[in-house]
């Protein structure tokens, strides 16, 4: 295994105008590594009926074939034992009797016996998009019509037909929705009215009813029409169209405005509020009765469904005691919800009465055909009509793991969001979940922010502003700000300890100060700095207490401050420029290291021991290609420690500065491979068996003092959360379908 590209540049020479010196490091030789990957093999991602049996796609463990009666499963493909693509299936669609399938290896298509890769003909993306559920591609006689846009002021619909022949229409007009007429012309909703196409397949429209303006005034002065969705009556020849009235004049946002319904019959229209923030996402017609389902808005991040019925002009909602609904499917009996705050699942019938209900806790369901399929932590459930049938199932929800607390001998103990108690075995290995780990968790990080002159070790809480003292004999003392009696602080962010063995807590608005003998004094940070602030508060962010005594702080309003032993300004240097700091540090050389957030990447500022400015260094370059970093001080090998990362596909993802006894840094050249996880970054970083340890969704970097070695992850998914060193030659990680381990040789 050979490591990434490592210079070394004496920073005193360079400091002092010096010549420099650069060595390439040689590869690490004789190394190797193998990734076990473990995945809830009943982790289900996607589900369809095919050729009457069940296909149940998972998160990680490949494709399940389940019969259709039983649900007992009858074969199971992978990317070992068949030519899936990949093993997370995250869509299924079917046309003209084969399946296309999603995977995060690729598309295929399967017949029921054998995959084919998809060849790209210009449909994928269509065809990937109705594979994952798109609720606003449209149906007629085998077809599938998308909305697309061909710049930013011309739309058109796709049509793509059974066979994967593509047209295209160009309306001419603004679409905001459309819908097909019972001889497959197309109908669109535009800014103005509803247009239909002349002739299906051409390019010609014309308008059938004409509706207010969009961007001109409605009912009052103050109000506009927003119009918003299209649907088609084929019995009735009717149509129905949604809009929002925005008043101009309402702070509230527009997606809270409220809506209406219009049923248009026969040169008739009939209006229907149907609340403030909602909108119709899926009509069924039946009989007499058309229903709605419906989506809130709750919030500005969050929806929930609702179901409307409407009858002889009367409008029915179904409406719960409580806001959460998940609307699951249409059924001969009626429509199929789900219930989160009652764990389980109402069948109302067109009237919306309840007629039945099922308390199963839903991991995943979905209507197919005429039957309701649930999967749950005890099994599977398939209720059609008056037929329900159930098979028990092992759960084993390792995804859903954040945190590794133990690994020993093949037992792997897990933190995570659970309710209750779970353990299970998979290829030998155990896995379990204790609910009181996760409670009892109290600290930020598993290593102490500062380890004090009498050996007590500092750890920030995860409750704002409090910390934890454990003494050399294990004794833990909490310091809040209730314990601190008459402070003026409610949160404390950073700590340190100062050549006489005091302690200072710094808060964002000043100082708190502890002598060893226990007693307490505050500093707020409007008083010290008094008229500098001109009204702004000072926005602390980090604290280093240096070989002198004297306290550097930096504050995202004036910059870096040096304050005296008793925080007395001596000096602010903010030549520079201030921004928002991401690290701050003092090296062992008395050099100043500031890593700020600039506009497009960071920026890297350096004042030396005499306080004045370092331009031109070759780490200040290197930092700045980045856009993120994370801080790591290592207390055993003296070393300050700067992981970067950027989400720039085309920029540097990932590097490692290393700045040793203020005389050298070095840093670590990328090789890890981000195709995996092109959207997510991260990095956790720590020590552990002699080594230190940088987690990425991308893989691990392992540092022993000279030598960085590179750990590529091979499995499916990413990386997820830090490792747990079981020993130097093994190491457990989260990933995104499960935990992975890794055996290095």
């Amino acid at each position: 295994m050979k490591r990434g590209l490592m210079f070394f540049i004496a920073l005193s020479l360079l400091l002092m105008g010096g010549a420099t010196g650069l060595t390439a490091a040689e590869p690490t030789k004789g190394m190797s590594y193998v990734w076990t990957n473990y995945s809830d093999p009943n982790g289900v991602s996607a589900l369809t009926k095919f050729n009457d049996e069940l296909l149940v796609g998972t998160n990680g463990a490949g494709l399940s074939v389940r019969d259709n009666s039983t649900l007992e499963q009858k074969k199971v493909y992978t990317t070992e034992n068949s030519s899936l693509p990949g093993n997370i299936i995250e869509g299924f669609y079917e046309i003209d009797g084969r399946l296309f399938i999603v995977t995060n290896g690729g598309y295929c298509w399967f017949d029921g016996e054998e995959f084919v890769p998809a060849g790209n003909d210009g449909t994928l993306s269509y065809l990937e998009s109705a594979a994952r559920g798109n609720s606003d591609i449209k149906k007629h006689n085998g077809a599938m019509y998308f909305l697309g846009y061909i710049d930013e002021g011309t739309q058109e619909i796709v049509r793509i037909d059974s066979h994967l022949n593509v047209s295209k229409i160009l309306p001419g007009i603004t679409v905001r929705d459309f819908a097909l007429a019972r001889d497959g012309s197309l109908l669109v909703l535009s800014v103005d009215g509803i247009y239909q196409q002349i002739q299906p397949d051409k390019d010609e429209f014309k308008k059938i009813l004409d509706l207010p303006p969009e961007q001109l005034q409605g009912k009052t002065a103050d109000t506009a029409l927003i119009y918003d969705a299209l649907f088609y009556d084929g019995d009735k020849d009717s149509l129905w169209y949604s809009y929002r009235e925005e008043q101009t004049q309402e702070i509230a946002p527009l997606i809270f405005a409220p809506s209406f319904l219009v049923e248009y019959s026969q040169g008739e229209s009939q209006k229907y509020e149907i609340g403030n923030g909602v909108w119709p996402e899926r009509v069924f017609f039946r009989g007499d009765k058309t229903i709605f389902s419906l989506k809130v808005r709750r919030s500005l991040d969050s929806t929930s469904d609702s179901l409307i019925a409407i009858n002889d002009n009367t409008l029915a909602e179904y409406a719960p005691d409580f806001n959460l609904m998940d609307f699951t499917g249409e059924v001969d009996e009626g429509f199929w919800y789900y219930e989160p705050g009652k764990n389980g699942f109402v069948l109302l019938d067109e009237n919306l009465h309840i007629i039945r209900d099922s308390s199963i806790r839903s991991q995943f369901s979905k209507v197919l055909g005429n039957s309701l399929v649930v999967f749950d932590d005890q099994g599977i459930y398939k209720i059609d009509g008056g037929k329900e049938v159930f098979l028990p199932m092992d759960y084993l929800p390792l995804e859903r793991g954040y945190e590794i607390a133990e690994a020993r001998e093949g037992n792997v103990l897990l933190k995570g969001y659970y309710e209750k108690d779970w353990s299970g075995e998979l290829d030998g290995t155990k896995f379990s979940y204790n609910k009181t780990s996760a409670d009892m968790e109290k600290y930020m990080f598993s290593e102490p922010d500062l380890t004090d002159r009498n050996g007590n070790k500092w750890f920030r809480g995860l409750q704002v502003g409090r910390w934890y003292c454990i003494n050399p004999q294990g004794v833990e003392k909490i310091y809040s700000p209730d314990i601190m009696k008459g402070t003026p602080f409610y949160d404390f962010i950073a700590i340190d300890e100062d050549s006489k063995g005091n302690i200072w807590f710094l808060s964002p608005e000043g100082f708190t100060k502890m002598t060893p003998k226990g007693g307490f004094s505050y500093f707020m940070g409007k008083d010290i700095l008094k008229d500098r602030l001109q009204g702004m508060p000072p926005l602390f962010r980090e604290m280093e207490i240096d070989n002198n005594g004297d306290i550097w702080v930096y504050s995202d309003t004036l910059g870096l401050i040096k304050f005296d032993a008793e925080a007395g300004v001596k000096d602010i240097f903010s030549s520079f420029g201030v921004g928002v700091l991401q690290t701050f540090f003092i090296d062992d050389f008395g050099n100043k290291w500031m890593v700020l957030q600039g506009e497009e990447r960071l920026r890297c500022v350096i004042l030396d021991k005499g306080n004045s400015s370092i331009e031109g260094f070759l780490a200040q370059g290197y930092i700045e290609k980045f856009e993120n970093c994370r801080y790591y001080y290592d207390s055993v090998g003296k070393n300050h420690l700067i992981a970067l990362s950027t989400f720039d596909k085309e920029m540097e993802r990932f590097g490692i500065l290393r700045v040793s006894a203020g005389q050298n840094f070095d840093f670590y050249e990328n090789e890890l491979d981000f195709a995996r996880s092109p959207n997510y970054m991260f990095t956790e970083i720590e020590r552990g068996e002699g080594y230190l340890w940088f987690t990425t969704p991308a893989g691990i970097v392992r540092y022993d003092g000279s030598d960085w070695v590179t750990i590529n992850y091979q499995g499916d998914g990413h990386l997820n959360g830090n490792c747990y060193i079981e020993n130097p030659q093994r190491i457990w990680v989260p990933t995104t379908t499960g935990i992975a381990r890794v055996e290095i040789h």
